[in-house]
């Protein structure tokens, strides 16, 4: 017999065994993390990337989810009373300093509110030492020196409203009527974050104010900066300005939310008539997943991830096939709170909602009976694997902003943040253990009784006939029902990219352009190459390549194919290769390549790690010479296509969007509206390899560019083999369709649409006289920038009559000259007309006085500087500036080498001047979306 001292030992022993065995994960070396006195957390991550930059953010464990009845929407009305008005600066005072600092109001300064979160987002340039100082000062002052004047709250008002409009209509209506039924009534559904209207328009100032005294308290807050700077100058800033916040002396608890567990299943049919997509959802609820923080919870982890890529994978696969669905999904993931599910869905097919359904249910059940193929798994550990090397391999490159997530995971969810490094170890460790055994077993345990819940959206119309909830039942218990054999996967798949290699071309003539450190290559089939070494990604090359050309260079006949022959090509696969083969093929290896048909250019995108080079130029080389066009994917392709666009016809605002192209853009085979009819006649599987060898049959005219950590000597022999060879026959460049006829005459378009009570404006600008070249297109961009900075502060500050407001200006030479500048902004119906006056006001002021909007052009130029310093540390802004250039053929290298003298020589009466000739003198197009019945809010 066991004595009782033995059985505790022994159960110690267990114990012991068991807290042994959970071996804590290692926190990130270079993360400075550290509590104050008053409960604050703080995270410190320096990284030198980008150069002389910080971002930084406070977090916040407080959001709409604590509101009381009466103060439903003023945790996000608070996060708006941020930025008018605190401590250390009034009204928009905060905002005005940050500008002319270089920061950019919605990029780099920014905040959001949810159901359990608010934070608060900045990104500030180092240059002046004093401004880490003053953004310490504003988000202390975020903190807890709001001040919540009664004024600004009344003026506020009105922005919020509008933002909430903004997101009224169809989508919105369907959620508030299934939120109910999938969260089961619990807090979540009754605490959406944009709140109540008959909330926003009548609190007092002292609910919100309530809000802020219980919820922003430092025991609830982190701040976090990671970037260009010293971790101990920060965390010295940090204590200077958090230290003084207090937490109130009767804290209320923070009380943490689930979703209630329910046995039966919950099922919500949700029909709009503006509705324009018909969906079928599943959901499965369970218990959220713990904190990661030991490796036993990591390979958990691991595993989940490897799931959901395995079942996305999968899903990808099937769509290949002819399905009765048009798309589907299946993960594990946070719903909400303290509650995970299983959730995945469809796009289903108007004529075929039932065997849509089924075919999906069939789809999952296959996966949750059989789990996944040894040939899945392998490829999906390759690429995972892959893509944790590239971070830790790349990790010094990185831009600094990329270890937020982490550090928001670790203070909302506890989990530990390791290294790249030590994460590619651990996965190095577990992922050989996540075999077919393994994965079926997750896949039981996701499984259970209880806690579903069936969700089908769709619009209401006659010619859909929507299931109803018994109906919906009985398709999926019909599906479970019958047989579902395991998935097959027999492709045979060839060993080599290209079976035979080409013969080599030649490098005709180099040409060095010293003012951006690249070498040109004339080719012997009549292409150039434009090579750039740089050393901005780690072991990464990037190339693109364009010719002028496109859909409009096609007959008018082949359009409509043109338009979809680069979907077809593209999920086809290429020479022997079906996409799911080329796929598998390439697993674990780095290598991309994209052909594209544009308007006015075909095209090209291709990228690779240095060690996958070769495979990145032979993949080129075999998408460019042996397309295929897949009957099956064809046919599926236009499927699809014509049901969105039979969806899209239901929406209120088609009409108007249709209007609103012809008049822009006049009458034409390209204007014309894409019907279902027009599709179904006009894209021919016989005509997608014939549009596409016509685009791509030679490579005559085409320019490649080359950029990444390689020296001219290296790229060379693959340039000569894969690019030089390609066929240098004469092609047809020149274009058919040449472009709309602007119009002459100021025009008015209104609609009425909709039963949401929101008016949508849009005024447009537009002309053929400019002149093309680089100066132009800079003081088009500032013109832009100014006249938003100024739109923002009357329609939005001043008058509280919308949201936000866009302007937009865009130039091209091809197929013709045209530019086109245009306003918009979402506004209550009753204000239109005195804010598209607004705007006229603002317009005339600019074109009449250049001092109007000086102050706003020093800081926009100052933006802009900023936004520079970092672009010209990115490969993807060198492709993009110098195809431009090379594109329309652009004159000198200043935008490249001496951006700031440029951009400094552009007065304000420079932009008076274009203002008065591209907008006041330019007749105005105003076209307008009202709704249906228009009624006061």
């Amino acid at each position: 017999m066991i004595s009782y001292r033995s059985k505790l030992l022994v159960l110690l022993a267990v114990l012991w065994t068991c807290i042994a065995s959970a071996q804590e994960l290692p926190q990130d070396p270079n993360l400075v993390k550290g509590t104050l006195r008053n409960g604050l957390t703080y995270y410190i991550y320096p990284h030198a990337e980008p150069k002389k930059q910080a971002i930084v953010r406070l977090y916040l464990k407080a959001g709409s989810i604590l509101e009381e009845e009466d103060q439903q929407g003023l945790a996000h009305f608070l996060e708006h009373m941020a930025f008018n008005g605190t401590t250390h600066f009034e009204k928009n005072e905060l905002i005005t300093f940050l500008e002319s600092q270089g920061v950019k109001f919605g990029s780099d300064l920014n905040a959001h509110t949810s159901f359990d979160e608010t934070v608060y987002k900045l990104q500030v340039p180092l240059e002046n030492e004093q401004v880490l100082e003053k953004t310490m000062t504003i988000m202390a002052d975020w903190a807890g020196g709001v001040l919540n004047d009664s004024l600004e709250i009344e003026k506020e008002r009105g922005v919020v409203l509008e933002e909430w409009r903004k997101g009224q209509g169809a989508s919105d209506r369907m959620r508030k009527a299934y939120l109910p039924i999938l969260l089961n009534n619990s807090r979540y559904a009754k605490r959406l974050p944009i709140g109540k209207t008959q909330v926003l328009k009548t609190f007092p100032r002292e609910r919100i104010v309530s809000f802020y005294q219980d919820w922003y308290r430092p025991n609830l807050m982190a701040v976090a900066v990671v970037g260009d700077v010293d971790a101990k100058n920060v965390e010295k800033l940090i204590r200077k300005n958090f230290k003084k916040l207090r937490n109130p002396k009767h804290a209320r608890e923070r009380q943490y939310y689930g979703v209630p567990a329910h046995r039966d299943t919950l099922t919500a049919i949700v029909t709009d008539a503006e509705a324009t997509n018909l969906d079928f959802s599943f959901f499965r609820k369970m218990e959220g997943m713990s904190a990661i923080t030991t490796k036993e919870a990591y390979q958990a982890y691991l595993m989940r991830v490897f799931f959901d890529r395995l079942a996305s994978e999968r899903f990808r696969r099937v769509s290949e096939t002819e399905t009765p669905f048009r798309s589907g999904s299946l993960s594990v993931s946070n719903l909400l709170g303290s509650t995970d599910a299983l959730a995945g869905g469809t796009s289903l097919y108007r004529e075929q909602i039932a065997e849509g359904v089924k075919g999906y249910v069939v789809e999952q059940e296959r996966i949750m009976r059989y789990g996944f193929t040894p040939s899945e798994i392998e490829k999906v550990r390759k690429n995972y694997m892959m893509q944790l090397i590239q971070s830790a391999d790349g990790e010094e490159k990185s831009d600094a902003g990329t270890y937020l997530n982490e550090i928001k995971a670790n203070f909302y969810e506890g989990h530990a943040m390791v290294s790249r490094q030590t994460e590619l170890e651990l996965a190095r460790e577990f992922m050989p253990k996540l075999d077919s055994v393994a994965v079926m077993n997750y896949i039981l345990s996701l499984q259970g009784e209880g806690n579903v819940v069936l969700l089908l959206t769709a619009p209401k119309n006659d010619s859909i006939q929507v299931p109803s909830e018994q109906e919906l039942k009985s398709w999926i218990a019909q599906a479970k029902a019958q047989q579902v054999l395991p998935w097959e996967n027999a492709e045979e798949i060839p060993d080599k990219l290209l079976p035979v290699l080409p013969t080599p071309g030649n490098v005709v003539a180099e040409q060095r352009v010293e003012a951006i450190d690249a070498t040109v290559w004339q080719l012997s089939n009549g292409a150039r190459v434009v090579i750039k070494p740089t050393d901005f990604d780690h072991d990464r090359i990037i190339l693109s390549g364009f010719r002028q050309g496109g859909i409009y260079a096609l007959d008018s006949s082949k359009y409509v194919t043109g338009l979809f022959a680069k979907s077809v090509i593209g999920l086809s696969g290429a020479g022997e290769f079906s996409r799911s083969g080329l796929s598998r093929f390439l697993a674990g290896n780095t290598a991309s390549a994209t052909m594209v048909i544009a308007q006015s250019r075909e095209g090209l995108a291709a990228s690779a790690d240095t060690r996958d080079t070769e495979s990145m130029f032979q993949l080129l080389h075999l998408k460019w010479m042996s397309p295929r066009a897949d009957s099956t994917t064809f046919v599926t392709t236009k499927q699809r296509a014509i049901e969105s666009i039979e969806n899209s016809l239901l929406s209120p605002s088609y009409a108007y969007g249709r209007a609103l192209t012809t008049m822009l853009n006049g009458e034409s085979y390209v204007t014309a509206a894409l019907t279902p009819e027009r599709v179904q006649q006009q894209l021919r599987y016989e005509d997608v390899v014939s549009v596409y060898k016509e685009r791509f049959g030679s490579a005559r005219g085409f320019t490649f560019i080359i950029l990444g950590n390689f020296t001219p000597a290296q790229m060379k022999p693959y340039v000569e083999q894969y690019l030089a060879s390609l066929p240098a026959t004469e092609v047809r460049t020149d274009y058919v369709y040449h472009g709309p006829e602007v119009k002459e005459e100021e025009a008015t378009l209104v609609e009425h649409a909709g039963e949401a009570q929101k008016s949508q404006v849009n005024l447009f600008y537009q002309g053929d006289n400019f002149e093309f070249n680089y100066p132009y297109m800079l003081r088009q961009q500032l013109l832009e920038e100014v006249l938003k900075a100024k739109l923002r502060v009357n329609l939005r500050e001043e008058n509280g009559g919308v949201y936000g407001v866009g302007v937009a200006s865009s130039s091209t030479v091809k197929p013709a000259p045209l530019y086109r500048i245009r306003i918009a902004f979402t506004c209550a119906p009753e204000n239109v007309d005195f804010l598209v006056g607004e705007v006229e006001n603002e317009i005339a002021h600019a074109a009449a006085d250049p001092t109007y909007f000086e102050e706003e052009l020093v800081r926009v130029k100052k933006q802009l500087l900023e936004e520079r310093k970092k672009d010209i540390k990115r490969n993807t802004f060198w492709s993009a500036e110098l195809r431009r250039h090379f594109y329309y053929d652009l004159a000198g290298w200043e935008y490249f080498t001496d951006y700031e003298k440029l951009l400094n020589g552009i007065t304000a009466a420079d932009l008076s001047r274009d203002v008065q000739k591209y907008l006041v003198q330019q007749p105005k197009i105003k076209a307008i979306l009202m709704p249906k019945e228009t009624s006061n809010l």
